[in-house]
Order: structure tokens, then sequence, then C-alpha cells
């Protein structure tokens, strides 16, 4: 690992740690290997021991504490004996042959039936479902969740009186559901994300199969109180269509890349932000159809070339009806993954959201 105290001396010498198969595609000299801008000698960034090739630590996730502690660890040692270190790139793709799923213990599962809100408890496995599930060996890809995702995923289930007491004013809260069917679960969503005892407050509330028609518009009774006028793509069937509900009037839509297909739906947003970058927000839904998943894949592909080029914070929220758990079964569940990671996405989700009795 090298910092870029370390850029200067060895500036003469760089070729070498760039990557021959990248040399060729860069625009400039020295770049970064995710945003592809020039590194320059005063930069806070890292050489990766993987690639060779220098990355921002803003563009990389590091903060200043620890891009410190790395240049004090390796400071007095000779570059040989510098310590490996992997930029983001490369981890994901040493990794993209692991799902990023790991073991549901039955309290978890549990927990579920603890859910003191919306009603759902009726639509849940009992207690029984939940053991079978728990024992299913295909949630257990690896025991050392490290192997297979970053060590910032925390993905855990909560029951609503502990998710209401948790304190996330600083963060970008972003809350996603299936609804199947707005219009008549508007109220609901309304009394859970505007429950008194909620001490988050989301900043952009995602919702799929609104099952709106292309001609229907979310009447002023059933929008969300505290945001703005929804971002929407109805649907050209009887089910299916996004909306996307921001608080702040900065969020503008992102019409270059919203799509409104028999097939998948999908919406976008752009939120402004004058002291840090850009939030990119995506909704998407695709119906679950084997046949379509070629078209949805190329779609997908489009919007994430052109987002990874932008150098914007992006999330991506919705239903893909694409089992994660039949990674290692079905084509086309390894072939969505492995475009989201390739393109540098990774689920925030690695918990199972869906148990039926079958």
């Amino acid at each position: 690992m090298l910092t870029t105290d370390y850029l200067i001396q060895s500036i003469r010498t760089a070729k070498q740690y760039i990557n021959k198969d990248h040399s060729n595609d860069q625009q400039v000299d020295f770049p970064c290997s995710i945003c592809n801008c020039k590194v320059k000698h005063n930069d806070k960034a890292i050489l990766c021991t993987c690639c060779n090739l220098w990355v921002h630590i803003r563009c990389n996730n590091i903060s200043v504490n620890e891009y410190i502690e790395l240049q004090k660890r390796n400071r007095d040692q000779p570059e040989s004996e510098n310590e490996i270190w992997l930029c983001m790139i490369c981890v994901i793709s040493e990794r993209s042959d692991f799902v990023p799923l790991i073991h549901c213990s039955v309290t978890e599962l549990s927990n579920l039936n603890s859910l003191d809100s919306i009603n759902l408890i009726d639509s849940l496995p009992n207690d029984e479902v939940h053991h079978l599930a728990s024992q299913n060996n295909q949630l257990l890809i690896n025991d050392d969740m490290d192997e297979c995702t970053v060590d910032s995923i925390n993905s855990k289930y909560y029951t609503c009186s502990d998710f209401f007491n948790m304190h996330n004013e600083n963060s970008f809260n972003l809350f996603h559901s299936n609804v199947n069917g707005y219009l008549g679960k508007a109220d609901n969503l309304q009394e859970f994300i505007g429950n008194d005892s909620i001490k988050t407050e989301f900043d952009v509330v995602c919702v799929t199969e609104t099952s709106l028609s292309d001609a229907d518009v979310i009447p002023n009774n059933a929008k969300l109180d505290g945001y703005n006028e929804p971002f929407v793509s109805n649907t050209l069937t009887s089910r299916g269509g996004v909306a996307i509900f921001a608080k702040t009037s900065n969020a503008l839509e992102r019409s270059n890349l919203k799509v409104q297909d028999v097939e998948f739906e999908a919406t976008w947003i752009e939120i402004n932000n004058l002291r840090s970058k850009n939030i990119i927000v995506g909704c998407l839904y695709r119906h679950p159809h084997n046949n379509n998943t070629e078209q949805f894949f190329e779609y997908l592909n489009k919007c994430l070339s052109q987002l990874i080029k932008e150098n914007k914070e992006v999330y991506i929220s919705g239903d893909f009806n694409l089992d994660l758990l039949k990674y290692e079964n079905k084509s086309i569940i390894k072939d969505f993954y492995n475009l989201m990671t390739s393109n540098g996405f990774l689920p925030l989700i690695t918990q199972p959201t869906c148990i039926r009795e079958t």
C-alpha cells in the first residue's frame, strides 16, 4: 500500500504501478480507478496493491483518520513491505463469486413475529416455517461474513418498536416497500412512516407494485404527509408500477433513465447537494416473467454504465423478482448478481425478505 506521500518520489517509475490492461484506455495520467479523474500529488489517495491503480480516499469511502493510520503504519516500512490494500473495485471483483447472504438464526426470524404495526403479523409464516428456513443450507453461503460482503453492510431484522427507537438523524434514510396496490395501502404506509414513536425520518420513500395504470394519478388524500409530489412510472398492465416520494424540494426526475414497459417499470431522481455529492435514487420493478430478463438486464446495464461515470452517490431500490438464494442453481440469478457487482453495486439487504409456506 502506498499513499500520496510517496507519489512524488514514485512519479518517475509510476508506469509500473499502472495496470497494463487499463493504461491504454485512460485519458489522464494517474487516474483514480473509481472516478477516473486525475490523482494529483496533493490528493489524499492510496495505491491499490492488486490493480496497481491510485484511488481517492473519498471515492473509496476511506475516512481521513483511516488514511492517516495507514500512512503511519507504512511510513517507516520499506516500500516492498507495505501492507496489502485493495480498492473497492478489487474487493468487489474478488468477492463476486459469493452471494452475500448470511445465516439467519431462529431468533432473528422469530423477531418478525413481533411486528406491531400495519397488521403484518397475519401474513407471516409460523414458527415451524421460520425454523425450517433457518436450517436451509442455501442461506449459509459462507461461515465468514467478511468473505462474502463488505464490513459496512449491517442487514438485520427489527421489530417495529426497536426500529422506531433507532436514531438516524444524520444519515440518508431510504425506505422501500412492495405494497401490491398503493391506493389501498396508502393509509397503512402513512401510519408506519408517520408513526409518532418513530425517531428516524425517511428522506426518500420508494414504492413498487403501485398497480396504477397509465392514466391514473395519486389523489391528494393518498399522498404522503411531508413529502413532495411523487415521481411515478405507472404500469401498462394490471400490476406493477413504481413511485418515489422525496422530502426535499431539491429532487429532480432523471427522465433519461425512466422507463415504462409491459415487462418492467423504473423511475429515478437526483437530489442536488451543495456541500457533498448529489444523490441518485432509483426505484425499479420487474414483472415476474423469466422471458424478460435479457431485456431487463440490458436496460439495467445501460443505466449503471451511465451512473458510474457521474461519480455520484447511487442507491437502487425495488423488487426485481429474482431470488438470490438460487444463485448457484439459476444462471439468470448469477447474471443479475454479476451485473450489479461488476458495476460496483452490492446488496445492502443480505437477509431473506420473503418467507412463504413453500
